[in-house]
């Protein structure tokens, strides 16, 4: 009997034993987060100044044609000009060299593009006192000034009047493009008409003057519209 109360007693002892070892889930250890990735702080660059844009190149005014108007063929009108002579080709080319200073100073020059300058030194005394602010505004004086640009072509023909040993008067007809710069904008001015030069002291100058000046916006790339799918 009493054999049997020990061998229950062992029993239950290993019993016990088994549940608080063998059996019981073991839970395994939590590991510890990692800490995120320390990213290096980058410095920003500061922009570079913004650069200039690119200014204008001198015009070079081509002479593309010279007339010869002798003042015997003044009343006859639709007679055909006679051929050149050294005389009118001469004129002719000093009139061009006063329309060409005109023309870089007004729109090329730093110190007097858009100024009254040129104008003052391209016109005759005579011309300046009947000067209008249209006038003046038509050959460019009080214009934005111009930051840059790219010249154009320019292009005149002359037509000379002269007598037998003198030369009275050029009449220049041309054509002038410069593609004009702004701080916020682009502008394509082009002047074309005509002007009348006279010998004076002081050289060639225009005496009257017939010209324009147009502005343009350049041309913006066609977008292309997006066909539709079916």
């Amino acid at each position: 009997m009493r054999t049997l109360r020990r061998l229950a007693v062992l029993l239950v002892t290993a019993t016990m034993f088994a549940g608080c070892t063998g059996d019981a889930p073991v839970t395994p250890p939590v590991a510890a987060p990692s800490p995120p990735p320390v990213t290096p702080s980058v410095t920003p660059t500061p922009d570079p100044s913004p650069r200039p844009p690119p200014q204008p190149r001198p015009f070079r005014l081509e002479l593309t044609a010279t007339r010869s108007r002798p003042t015997g063929n003044a009343p006859l009108f639709g007679r055909p000009a006679g051929r050149p002579t050294r005389r009118s080709r001469v004129a002719a080319r000093r009139a061009a060299r006063t329309l060409e200073r005109y023309l870089n100073a007004m729109f090329v020059d730093r110190d007097t593009r858009t100024t009254l300058t040129p104008v003052r030194k391209l016109l005759t005394r005579r011309a300046r006192r009947a000067l209008q602010t249209r006038d003046a505004a038509a050959l460019g004086a009080g214009l934005r000034r111009i930051a840059g640009g790219n010249t154009g072509a320019a292009r005149a023909r002359a037509a000379v009047l002269h007598g037998p040993d003198r030369v009275f008067a050029v009449t220049l007809t041309y054509t002038a493009r410069i593609r004009a710069r702004y701080p916020q904008a682009q502008r394509t001015l082009r002047q074309h008409g005509s002007m009348v030069f006279v010998p004076t002291p002081r050289g060639w100058r225009a005496d009257l003057v017939d010209v324009r000046l147009d502005q343009f916006r350049p041309r913006l790339p066609d977008t292309p519209t997006p066909s539709a799918t079916p």
